[in-house]
């Protein structure tokens, strides 16, 4: 009977595990289809009017998901990982894009502003992003939920091989 409940035991911290990847990797998914891919549109946009387009779509996103302030770390907060700065950085990439969209700016003004989104979105070709934003406020949750359903795991194993052992 002991066996029995172990393995249960082990069976349900596996599924729930599962679980948990799998909701991971949708909100990644959402994440990336819905903020990264027009942030990315935004910084390599050949004109100020698509890339406003772009960048407003990136913007309402993390307004509709409440991704504008708090800190995605786990332990130590940083500012690399404060969103309210990093999303401050983008809304004052949108003004500087929506004051370029006058026909009275020079050509060299608005390359210049458009280098210079490219800058505050990208580092190199990697996006500047807080880290476990895609989860975020939920992260805490999915690690506590990876951790327990590890150890779980783990203690119905140990106890699967005591219990056929000792019978």
């Amino acid at each position: 009977m002991n066996i029995v409940l172990s393995v249960v035991l082990f069976i349900v911290a596996l599924i729930v595990f599962v679980c948990t990847v799998i909701s991971n990797y949708v909100y990644n998914y959402n994440f990336n289809k819905e903020c990264c891919d027009y942030l990315k549109l935004a910084a390599y946009s050949p004109s100020i009017e698509k890339s406003t387009q772009f960048l407003e779509k990136a913007l309402v996103y993390l307004e509709k998901e409440e991704k504008t302030t708090g800190n995605s770390a786990f332990i130590f907060k940083t500012p690399s990982s404060d969103i309210g700065i990093w999303f401050s950085q983008l809304k004052e990439a949108q003004k500087t894009l929506v004051k370029c969209l006058p026909d009275s700016i020079s050509g060299l003004e608005k390359t210049n502003a458009l280098m210079k989104i490219r800058e505050t979105i990208e580092n190199g070709t990697i996006l500047t992003l807080p880290p476990y934003l895609d989860t975020f406020p939920k992260h805490i949750f999915f690690l506590w939920t990876y951790i327990l359903s590890l150890m779980i795991m783990l203690i119905s194993l140990i106890l699967i091989m005591v219990f056929y052992y000792y019978n």
